[in-house]
């Protein structure tokens, strides 16, 4: 599961180095600051972006459960039911349609 929050970071560290690059570029900096500022922005995103994926991990995982919970509740009340039905006598075989 680690996974994924780890790509997530990765996208989200690389993607604010890349603005903190262009950013310290239009305004003029030197190149040495705008490096210095970069990895700063990098190492600061990452941890960021780690928290924000493993969120979405929770809430997908979250999300997932409870559909499978309410399948699961759907799926056991209709057995139920045919369990009753054919338990009340009716034929659970199908009538045939030709008369004899």
């Amino acid at each position: 599961m680690g996974g994924v929050s780890k790509l997530i970071a990765a996208c989200f560290a690389l993607s604010a180095f890349a603005v903190a690059i262009i950013a310290g570029m239009m305004s003029g900096n030197s190149s040495t600051q705008i490096l210095l500022n970069a990895v700063i922005v990098l190492i600061v995103c990452y941890p960021i972006g780690w928290m924000a994926g493993l969120l979405c991990q929770y809430v997908v995982h979250e999300h997932t459960t409870r559909q499978e919970n309410a399948v699961a509740a759907v799926e056991s009340a209709t057995n139920e039911s045919n369990v009753e039905n054919s338990s009340e006598g009716e034929n659970p075989q199908p009538e045939s349609s030709v008369e004899k």
